[in-house]
C-alpha cells in the first residue's frame, strides 16, 4: 500500500481505488435554529401541519414521528435552512451529544427545534447522504471531538469542530454497497428493539391484570377453571427472614468461593429471576466471612427482597435458581427470604415485582431521596396468594416465557451491534 493511500481493511471485491478524505464542511452544509429563533414551550402544538423534531425524538436512527409536537406557519418559514427534507442526517449539538438521525421522508413539512443540525449532502451523486449519516453514527465523530477538546465535559458540539472533522469516502458504487451492508445491519437491530420493547409492554400489562388490585381476591385475567378466591396471607407466616451481609465493594471479587446477590444485582440486571448458570454475580473470597454466614446461605426458590433504593424500585424482589454446588449469600441491602410451603417456580419473583404488589408495599416504604423498608414493617404485610400451586405454575410459565423472548431479543440486538462496531472499524479508513 502506498504511504498516503487511504483505504480500509475490509473491502467489496472489485473496489481497490484510494479513498478520498475531505473537511465535513466541504461536503454538507451544517444549519441548527440560532438563539433568537428559539421557540417557547407555549409555542409547542399537539397537532399542526409543520413538525417540530427535536433530539429527544431521535429513535433507532430515525425520528419518532408519533410523539413530536407541532409550530404554525410563521415559524416552520422563519429558516429555510433548518428546514428537513428527505435524506437529511440531524445531529444533538446540546444534551446527549451525538446522536444521529436519518430523515427518509417525512408524512408533513419539518423544521427543527434548537440543539439540532440540519446536515445536507451538497453534491448527493458524489456523497451518498446515508454513507455521510452511517458514517456519523460511529464513533469517529465524538473520538475527534474529544481529542480537539480542551478539556473537561463536552456541553456543546460546536459548528466550528463539526467543520473541520475529516470524512473519508470511496467511489459513490462504493459508499453504496456499504451503506446497504450497515443499513441492513441497522434495520435487524431496530426490529429486535422494537419486538424487545413490545414484549416488555405485554409483559408489563400482564403484571398489571393476572394478580389482584388492591381491595379485590381475584385477578382480572384468569386462566380457565380457576375460581377460588386468593387467600390474603402475611408476609410473616410465608416466609422466614435470612440474615444478609453488608460487605463492601471491596470485599468482592471477580472469582472467589461463594456469590454475593445485592441489591444492585436484583434492581438491574437479573429482574424476577436470577439464574445462576446464566447471570454472574461478584464473589466473596474470604474464607472467614463465608463461614461468618452460612447458616443464611441460599437455596432454590429463596428469594431475595431490595431494601434500599434511590428511587421507586425499592421492593424489586428476584427469585434465585439453579444454585447447584455453589455458595449464595445474600448481600448488601438486601432482605433474603424462605418460603414456608411450596410455591411454583418463578410465581413469587414476578408477584412482588408486579404492580399492584408495589401499590400495597408503598405506605411501607420511608426516606427522600434514598428509599428503605425495615423488616419489621415488611413482616406485617399482607399479600394476596393463590393457593393453588398448578394457577402458579401457569402464570409462572406465561411471564417466563416473556422474559426469555425479551433477554433473546436483548442479547441478538447486543450481538449486532457488536457486529455492527467491527464493521465499521473494519470497512472505514
Amino acid at each position: 500500500m502506498e504511504k498516503d493511500k487511504l483505504e480500509p481493511k475490509l473491502r467489496f471485491p472489485g473496489f481497490t481505488e484510494p479513498w478520498e478524505q475531505r473537511k465535513l464542511a466541504s461536503l454538507a452544509t451544517m444549519n441548527a435554529r440560532i438563539g433568537w429563533q428559539n421557540l417557547r414551550t407555549s409555542e409547542f402544538l399537539d397537532s399542526g401541519d409543520y413538525l417540530l423534531i427535536t433530539g429527544v425524538d431521535f429513535k433507532s436512527g430515525g425520528v419518532d414521528l408519533e410523539h413530536c409536537k407541532f409550530v404554525d406557519e410563521r415559524r416552520y418559514e422563519q429558516d429555510k435552512k433548518i428546514q428537513l427534507s428527505e435524506g437529511s442526517i440531524l445531529l444533538t449539538k446540546d444534551g446527549t451529544l451525538g446522536k444521529v438521525a436519518f430523515i427518509k421522508s417525512l408524512p408533513k413539512p419539518a423544521t427543527l427545534n434548537a440543539g439540532v443540525f440540519n446536515i445536507r449532502v451538497i453534491n448527493p451523486e458524489k456523497l451518498s447522504p446515508k454513507f455521510l449519516y452511517i458514517y456519523l453514527s460511529g464513533p469517529f465523530l465524538m473520538d475527534y471531538v474529544a481529542k480537539t477538546s480542551t478539556g473537561g465535559t463536552i456541553q456543546h458540539l460546536n459548528q466550528s469542530v463539526l467543520r473541520d472533522f475529516l470524512v473519508p469516502y470511496p467511489k459513490f458504487e462504493e459508499q453504496e454497497k456499504i451503506s446497504s451492508i450497515l443499513d441492513g445491519v441497522n434495520q435487524i437491530i431496530t426490529l429486535h428493539q422494537r419486538k424487545e420493547e413490545e414484549l416488555q409492554k405485554l409483559k408489563k400489562g400482564l403484571l398489571q391484570k393476572m394478580f389482584p388490585k388492591d381491595g379485590e381476591s381475584v385477578p382480572e385475567i384468569r386462566f380457565p377453571n380457576f375460581t377460588d378466591s386468593w387467600e390474603h396471607r402475611k408476609f410473616g407466616e410465608l416466609f422466614t427472614f435470612l440474615q444478609n451481609n453488608t460487605l463492601s465493594r471491596a470485599d468482592l471479587y471477580p472469582k472467589g468461593i461463594a456469590y454475593n446477590v445485592h441489591y444492585g444485582d436484583v434492581l438491574i440486571k437479573y429482574g424476577e429471576v436470577i439464574d445462576l448458570d446464566v447471570d454472574q454475580a461478584e464473589m466473596i473470597a474470604d474464607d472467614v466471612i463465608v463461614k461468618k454466614y452460612l447458616k443464611s446461605k441460599l437455596q432454590n426458590g429463596d428469594l431475595i427482597f431490595a431494601d434500599t433504593a434511590e428511587d421507586e424500585t425499592v421492593g424489586k424482589t428476584s427469585e434465585i435458581q439453579n444454585i447447584g454446588n455453589r455458595t449464595v449469600i445474600s448481600g448488601l441491602h438486601t432482605i433474603p427470604l424462605r418460603p414456608k410451603t411450596e410455591f411454583a417456580f418463578g410465581f413469587l419473583g414476578f408477584l412482588f415485582s408486579s404492580v399492584n404488589f408495589r401499590n400495597e408495599l408503598k405506605p411501607l416504604i420511608q426516606g427522600i431521596k434514598v428509599s428503605s423498608i425495615s423488616k419489621n414493617a415488611l413482616k406485617t404485610l399482607t399479600v394476596k396468594i393463590s393457593a393453588d400451586v398448578k394457577e402458579q405454575a401457569e402464570i409462572s410459565n406465561l411471564l417466563l416465557h416473556l422474559s426469555h423472548a425479551i433477554t433473546l431479543h436483548h442479547r441478538k440486538t447486543e450481538e449486532l451491534k457488536k457486529l455492527k462496531k467491527a464493521l465499521l472499524q473494519q470497512m472505514f479508513v
